[in-house]
């Protein structure tokens, strides 16, 4: 379990909340529902970040955590002096201060049982030190992090919304999803719409979204359906790729890996951690992915 503070940013006056499996976050119009959400997605994404690149060297470069933060989530505008951002799991403790600048990174847990590395990084001209502690490279469990946003009935009004060209920030990565999610429900595959009597599919023939109307035996563009349908058709299509789709595809590995994977696999389950004579090998870095993949989903929407 995560926990999550945040205090001084954009609506937000002091947010302190564990982040369990499901969240529900209820409140007035523009009290900060989605701003909650997305620096949640943002702090998993810097520590899937961080594990997977072994550092978090990237974000501790002056202003790149909050840039990056603003840029891909549009809360430009939402910071002040007072503005901060803690986020703690059961991997690392990560701290932002506004008028710093340079978040404060902790490990809790690391990348290897048997040995103990402490790297201090110094910034003088910010007179700052970071502090990293590696103890246990299996701690964390790698995710899928998603943000869905409430803009996505875009993909349901605007007929060529593939033809528009949109910032790199979570509009744009939505979209790709999306793009990825349509093409699975077919008209062979029809995907219900929870009680709504609704079904839908994507016609690759005339590429167009459609909607069946159980009962009435109706047929509609998805441009020509209600607004509630338009935004929760993209939300449940995305969702059910995510949560479902992605975990029945399987790895591609060559054949002369094969052998080894199931050697790998095996070894990994009894011992937790892979040999020292294995890392020297350059496929390490391959298998070990395709050994700790995609587990589970961190979905974010408003």
């Amino acid at each position: 379990m995560a926990h999550l503070k945040i205090q001084h940013v954009g609506p937000i006056k002091n947010v302190d909340i564990d982040i369990n499996k499901i969240n529900v976050i209820i409140g007035l119009q523009s009290s900060g529902k989605s701003t909650i959400s997305k620096i949640a997605c943002f702090c998993s994404w810097v520590e899937k970040w961080g594990c997977l690149h072994r550092t978090f060297d990237q974000f501790t470069k002056p202003d790149k955590f909050y840039t990056e933060l603003v840029r891909f989530h549009k809360l430009d505008g939402y910071f002040s002096n007072e503005s901060y951002i803690e986020y703690e799991s059961d991997v690392i403790h990560l701290c932002y201060g506004h008028k710093k600048q340079i978040p404060e990174l902790e490990w809790n847990e690391s990348f290897f049982d048997d040995e103990i590395d402490v790297i201090h990084i110094c910034y003088n001209h910010k007179k700052q030190l970071l502090k990293f502690e590696w103890k246990d490279r299996f701690a964390y469990k790698r995710c899928k992090i998603a943000y869905i946003p409430s803009e996505r009935n875009l993909v349901s009004v605007i007929d060529n919304w593939f033809e528009v060209k949109f910032k790199d920030n979570n509009i744009k990565n939505f979209m790709i999803d999306w793009s990825d999610a349509r093409k699975l429900c077919t008209k062979e595959k029809l995907l219900p719409i929870f009680q709504l009597n609704a079904q839908y599919y994507y016609d690759s023939s005339r590429d167009k979204d459609v909607v069946i109307v159980k009962g009435k035996e109706t047929t509609l563009d998805l441009t020509n359906t209600s607004s509630g349908l338009q935004s929760v058709i993209p939300l449940k299509v995305v969702v059910e790729y995510l949560t479902t789709h992605i975990y029945n595809t399987d790895i591609p590995i060559s054949p002369q890996e094969t052998v080894l994977h199931k050697d790998l696999r095996f070894e990994l389950l009894k011992e937790q951690y892979l040999s020292r004579e294995l890392k020297e090998q350059g496929w390490y870095e391959q298998v070990l992915k395709q050994l700790t993949d995609t587990q589970y989903t961190k979905l974010w929407y408003c």
